[in-house]
């Protein structure tokens, strides 16, 4: 799991329901809030200082930089609200054969995020894993009502390892802008590019408007 060390801002509602957050948290009642997600397709998010989402939700935070995706989300936010999918398969990966690594840690993830879900409280999943396979059975484990949110780490070229990952990156990043990633199941999709990173100071779980 990710370590809390040097959190700077998390702000999470002490009634953590279900709900729907604005783009920008809206401060008003007058204010129009965030437009309705178009179907079939995921609604995509403007970076802001506070990144905003319902309460009850499943947040996947993901890139091909996997250094830059851990100190971000370990930044923001509290330990018991992190899960590191990474973290969690590497541990896997020394007590089972090599095939059944995904289901098992998966299988663990999944439970983690139903203790959470059961308690009325938001997870948040980090991972530098970029399939589309594992991006689909994350979102699939949120709760219907508050919905499943992805955020993309747009990583530059020097930060990437090799040409393929950069490659898998720019796909999912073209997808969240375009909203075609919610084929996967995402409700909201946002990319961070790297100039977006010290500007994002906290996250925020937020109960729909009424």
């Amino acid at each position: 799991m990710a370590s809390s060390d040097g959190v700077r801002s998390v702000k999470i509602g002490a009634d953590e329901r279900t709900g729907w957050s604005s783009e920008r948290p809206q401060r008003t009642s007058s204010g129009p809030g965030r437009p309705k997600r178009p179907a079939g397709r995921a609604l995509a998010v403007a970076a802001s200082d506070t990144l905003s989402f319902p309460s009850g939700s499943l947040v996947v935070v993901t890139g091909a930089d996997a250094v830059t995706v851990h100190r971000l989300v370990a930044r923001l936010l509290p330990r018991p609200a992190l899960v590191s999918y990474d973290t969690l398969a590497r541990a896997v990966a020394e007590k089972v054969p090599a095939e059944q690594v995904g289901e098992v840690t998966l299988r663990l993830v999944g439970k983690r995020v139903a203790e959470r879900q059961a308690e009325g409280q938001a997870t948040v999943i980090e991972t530098g894993d970029l399939s589309t396979e594992l991006r689909s059975a994350l979102a699939a484990l949120a709760d219907r009502r508050a919905g499943s949110h992805l955020v993309v780490l747009d990583s530059g070229r020097k930060a990437v390892g090799d040409d393929e990952r950069f490659e898998a990156l720019r796909a999912v990043v073209a997808g969240a802008r375009s909203g075609e990633i919610g084929a996967e199941g995402f409700s909201t999709a946002m990319v961070l590019g790297r100039v977006d990173l010290d500007k994002v100071t906290g996250i925020e779980f937020v109960q729909r408007r009424r």
